[in-house]
């Protein structure tokens, strides 16, 4: 469950990063679940 709930919103947002600076901004959302098992 930490790969899931860290990890991947982790490793997901430092992929997007590249391309909104190139685009000029952008938003992350990322939403997580203290209650998964």
């Amino acid at each position: 469950m930490f790969n899931v709930n860290v990890r991947y919103p982790f490793f997901g947002t430092r992929t997007g990063v590249p391309t909104m600076k190139q685009a000029g901004g952008g938003s992350i959302i990322n939403i997580l679940s203290i209650y998964g098992r």
